[in-house]
C-alpha cells in the first residue's frame, strides 16, 4: 500500500463490492483474451479445413459459455482474497481501503505468475499466434485456379492483405497486455512503493490492454472491404446499395476466384 495519497485508496462501496467489482474486471478482461484465441482457432479451422469444419449456432453458444465458466474458476481467488479493512490515516481518521490480502506472498505471485500470466497471456498468445501462421501458410500455398493473370494478381494482392492483418492483430494483441504484465512482475518480485507507479504507469497499462479489444474492429474494417460492409449494414440496417455493390464487384472479378482479404474462408470462394 502507497504512503502517499492514501486517500485517494479509500474504498466506499462496502466489503462486498470490493470482492465483486474486481473479480468481475478479471473474468471479463480473461474471458475477452480466451475469446480472441477461440477465434483465432476458429479461422484456422474455417479455412484450413473448410469441409470439416462447421460451427453452428449452439456450438457457438457453448464455446461461449465454457469460456465464460472457466475465466470464473480463474479467477476466483480475487473474489476470495480482496478484503475491506480499516486503515489509521491519522489518530483520528480511518480509511476503508480495498486491496488483496494473500496467505503469503509465494501464494500470490505462484498465482499471479502459474495462473494469470499463462492463462490471459501467454497460452492465448501463443495459440493466437500458432493459428494465424498456420492460415498465412495455408492462404500463401493455396493454389490458384484458372489461369488469367489479372485474376492472379488479386488473388496475391488479397494473400498479402490477409498476412498483414494477421501480423497487426497479433503484434497489437501482444503489445497491449505485455507493459501490464511487466508492470504487475515488477511490483511483485521487487516490492516497489513507488506512487508514479501505481497511480500513472499501472492505469495507463491497464488501459491500453483493454483496448485492444476495441482497436481490433478497427484493424478489420481498415483491412477488409466486406467487413467494412458488413459493419456499416448493422449500424445503418436502412442503407441499401451494399449488397448490390457486393453482387456487382463479384461480377467484375475474373472467373477463377473470388478474392477478398477478411481472414475467413468465404473471402476465397471459387466460382
Amino acid at each position: 500500500m502507497k504512503c502517499n495519497g492514501i486517500e485517494d485508496a479509500r474504498w466506499p462501496f462496502g466489503p462486498i463490492l470490493c470482492k465483486v467489482t474486481p473479480y468481475l474486471q478479471g473474468v471479463s478482461v480473461c474471458a475477452s483474451v480466451n475469446t480472441l484465441a477461440v477465434i483465432a482457432v476458429d479461422r484456422y479451422f474455417a479455412i484450413c479445413s473448410p469441409l470439416k469444419y462447421k460451427l453452428d449456432s449452439i456450438r457457438l453458444r457453448r464455446i461461449i459459455v465454457c469460456i465464460w465458466i472457466t475465466s470464473g474458476v480463474i479467477i476466483v481467488p480475487w473474489a476470495v482474497f480482496y478484503i475491506q479493512q480499516d486503515y489509521s490515516y491519522t489518530d483520528h481518521i480511518t480509511l476503508n481501503i480495498c486491496y488483496e490480502k494473500w496467505p503469503s506472498e509465494i501464494a500470490k505471485n505462484g498465482y499471479f505468475l502459474g495462473v494469470i500470466f499463462l492463462c490471459c497471456y501467454t497460452i492465448p498468445l501463443v495459440l493466437i499466434c500458432i493459428c494465424y501462421m498456420g492460415i498465412c501458410i495455408k492462404v500463401c500455398n493455396r493454389k490458384q485456379l484458372g489461369t488469367c493473370s489479372s485474376g492472379n494478381n488479386v488473388i496475391q494482392r488479397s494473400k498479402v492483405k490477409v498476412v498483414k492483418m494477421l501480423a497487426v492483430v497479433v503484434f497489437l494483441f501482444a503489445f497491449s497486455w505485455l507493459p501490464l504484465y511487466i508492470v504487475k512482475m515488477l511490483i511483485a518480485f521487487h516490492d516497489t512503493n513507488d506512487n508514479f507507479l501505481h497511480d500513472t504507469v499501472i492505469p495507463l497499462a491497464q488501459w491500453l490492454g483493454s483496448s485492444n479489444s476495441g482497436v481490433n474492429p478497427i484493424i478489420y474494417c481498415s483491412f477488409s472491404r466486406k467487413f467494412r460492409n458488413s459493419f456499416r449494414k448493422i449500424l445503418c440496417p436502412g442503407i441499401l446499395g451494399t449488397n448490390a455493390n457486393a453482387q456487382v464487384r463479384r461480377n467484375n472479378t475474373p472467373k477463377g476466384m473470388y478474392a477478398e482479404a477478411t481472414g475467413n474462408e468465404r473471402s476465397y470462394t471459387f466460382v
